[in-house]
């Protein structure tokens, strides 16, 4: 049974039960044939290479990240060395009025944009508006509820960094292992990202093994994966930085407040571990709006 569409229309509401349940046996079905075509083709080979591949796009793509920060931060300190070097020839008051008008220019070009953008919009037809604002919605949706996962929902308590006090109970340590340097740190990071892109990379995989005719449902997981794989990331990232920068109490209490120390770290000052929890929170952070920005510039 081959399906085309994600919902039937004029199916009554009576059949719908009999309808799932042929179609999710279907589906079950596909998937079967799926993996039962993987294992003719070596099945343990393709999850090996799957795993170097995602461990591969992590490396890459935290050197590209780092890549662009080095190449901003170069660019930000020849720019203030170049406004010493005017301000010194020609003068604060000259310098600054030049600096006005630059910015001026670079406002005007930005409304420019915006409002080409919302031309562009208003010229298309229904459909493309509905798609438009259904992908922008998704996108921000997909953010936000890989940031709360990770994070720990609303008040971000819990969560991936969290998953230590879980861990400590399992092997009768209680509360030992909580807040180590691998749960409330970049690495925790680095490793959902691992685990996401490994998974997005499977199901590209097993997608390719699908029977040529087989229910849509699976060409909507294939194209929300391509098209929301970065931001899931970036998600991440932002859920871990909010956390740590919770667990750091820099933002209610300032620095130099009370937090809990690492475990598994020699001894010293809370200013120590909050400052280690900060800098991993903003890391995370910056890696997270990096992201975004490069997905922005591979589109365009």
């Amino acid at each position: 049974m081959q399906t085309s569409a994600l919902y039937p229309k004029g199916l009554e509401w009576k059949n719908y039960k009999e309808y799932w349940d042929k179609r999710l046996l279907n589906i079950g079905g596909e998937m079967h044939f799926a993996l039962e075509s993987m294992k003719k083709d070596d099945l343990k080979k393709i999850f090996i290479d799957l795993l170097k591949i995602s461990f591969k796009e992590v490396w890459q793509n935290k050197y590209d990240i780092g890549k662009s920060f080095y190449e901003n931060v170069k660019k930000s300190v020849g720019w203030i060395k170049l406004k010493c070097k005017e301000y010194k020839k020609e003068g604060i008051s000259n310098t600054l009025k030049k600096d006005f008008c630059e910015i001026e220019n670079k406002s005007k070009e930005t409304y420019h944009n915006i409002e080409l953008l919302y031309k562009n919009f208003v010229t298309l037809d229904i459909k493309q508006k509905k798609r438009v604002i259904i992908e922008s919605v998704l996108y921000v949706f997909t953010f936000i509820f890989f940031a709360l996962l990770t994070g720990g929902g609303i008040d971000f308590e819990g969560g991936a960094p969290d998953l230590d006090l879980a861990a400590g109970k399992i092997v009768g340590k209680g509360a030992g292992w909580h807040r180590n340097p691998l749960t409330h740190s970049l690495v925790m990071a680095l490793g959902i990202e691992f685990l996401l892109r490994f998974s997005f990379r499977l199901i590209h995989e097993i997608y390719k093994y699908f029977p040529e005719e087989h229910d849509v449902i699976w060409d909507k997981i294939e194209q929300f994966v391509k098209k929301y794989e970065t931001i899931s990331i970036a998600g991440v990232y932002a859920g871990i930085a909010i956390h740590l920068i919770q667990d750091s109490n820099l933002l209610t209490g300032g620095f130099g407040e009370r937090v809990k120390a690492y475990v598994w770290l020699p001894s010293m000052s809370d200013n120590a571990h909050q400052a280690i929890l900060a800098t991993n929170a903003v890391a995370s952070g910056g890696i997270a709006g990096l992201s975004m920005v490069q997905n922005k510039k591979n589109k365009d």
